[in-house]
Order: structure tokens, then C-alpha cells, then sequence
């Protein structure tokens, strides 16, 4: 897909995986890969206007502003600072949640999830920030499970004989909500560390990768 054109009118199916937020956009009762159509060298403005845009939370049951926040941060905000290898302190909108990932066999890691108010906390305000993160933000909340079913609806898409296995990962937003600035921090401190590339671990002679233009 690509910019500033003129195209036939030859139309081609696309196959979309949709994950994290944009799954709130699956047709009602679906799962796992959807196919749309779009014109021959339509752009990804188009795919997503065809895919439907993207989410409007403000128009969900729920999504009113959260009644407790924290000292010098604006209702609503997010702030999030990962620690290599495997420790993350995401603060957002009434909740701070400590994540900890802790490798305990080559393929078994044990994650640590801890949510924190503050202590000078009315009963009101914590009942909040407790129901916030039990319900939202927590690790039983409706948002990691959008995650997870994104991961394994990933992992179907891109399975041998299914159609283009590209993976469209590694955002670059200005480092805002959908950066994935916290993926890209991991491995440039991880080829640091080691000595070596991430890209090519092995020192096998890929090249590195391309990023895409903004």
C-alpha cells in the first residue's frame, strides 16, 4: 500500500488480523482474521476506513471520566516507564500497576502484576481505584483480555498456509498511548548488553531492518 497515486479499478481482498483496541471494531459474534476489499495500491488510510476507523471509547458504557487521578498528572493521563530487562510501572488514569516478568525455565515466565493507590486515599476514593483496576486496567481486567485474544488471533493469521504472514508491529506514535517505544527501548539496551544486534543475534549477516516512513 502506498501514497499519492492514480490507481486502476482492479479491487484486492485483504486479510486483517485486528487486535488490542481495534478487536472493539470485529462485526458482532466474529473472531480471528477478517477479509476486506479495498482498490489495487489503496492506502492504509483506506484500509482503515474500510476496516471502520478507529475506536471511539467515548461512545462505550463506562468510559466516563475516572473520579480519582494523582498529584500533577491530568485526568485521564498515562504515564508508563519500563525498567530492562522485565519491570514496567504504567500509571494510568486512577490506577499505577507494577508488572514483573521473571523467567524461570526457557520457555516458563512468571509474571508479577501489583496495583497501587495512594495511601492518603479516602475509603471512597480506594473503593474506586479498586474497582478501576479489578475491572480495567488490572490483569483480570476487560483490557488484558483483548490483548491475549489479539495474541492468539495473531498467531492463527500467521500460521503456514495462511495467507501474507507480514505483521504490521513496532508503532511509532511520538511515544504516545500505541508507541511501542517500550518494545524498541528492550532491544536496543538488550544488543547493548550482549553485544550484538538483536535483529541478528547469531551474526548470520541479516540486514537491518527498515523502518517504515512516517
Amino acid at each position: 500500500m502506498q501514497d499519492g497515486a492514480v490507481y486502476s479499478g482492479v479491487a484486492i481482498a485483504v486479510t486483517v488480523t485486528l487486535f488490542a483496541d481495534l478487536r472493539r471494531l470485529l462485526p458482532r459474534g466474529t473472531d480471528g482474521p477478517q477479509r476486506y476489499t479495498v482498490r489495487e495500491g489503496a492506502t492504509v488510510s483506506e484500509l482503515l476506513a474500510a476496516i471502520g476507523a478507529m475506536a471511539q471509547y467515548d461512545k462505550y458504557e463506562g468510559s466516563k471520566e475516572r473520579a480519582v487521578g494523582w498529584p500533577g498528572m491530568a485526568r485521564g493521563g498515562w504515564y508508563m516507564v519500563d525498567l530492562f530487562p522485565g519491570m514496567t510501572y504504567n500509571l494510568r488514569t486512577s490506577v499505577m500497576r507494577i508488572d514483573v516478568s521473571i523467567p524461570i525455565s526457557p520457555n516458563e515466565v512468571l509474571i508479577e502484576f501489583r496495583g497501587l493507590g495512594l495511601k492518603r486515599d479516602t475509603a471512597e476514593e480506594r473503593t474506586q481505584r479498586v474497582f478501576d483496576h479489578n475491572m480495567i486496567w488490572g490483569p483480570f481486567g476487560r483490557n488484558l483480555h483483548e490483548d491475549l485474544l489479539g495474541v492468539t488471533g495473531q498467531g492463527r493469521a500467521l500460521r503456514r498456509g495462511t495467507d501474507s504472514r507480514y505483521l504490521l508491529h513496532g508503532r511509532e506514535e511520538n511515544n504516545t498511548i500505541h508507541d511501542e517505544v517500550g518494545m524498541r527501548h528492550y532491544y536496543a539496551e538488550w544488543s547493548r548488553r550482549m553485544g550484538r544486534p538483536a535483529y541478528d543475534p547469531y551474526r548470520e549477516g541479516k540486514p537491518e531492518p527498515v523502518r517504515a516512513a512516517a
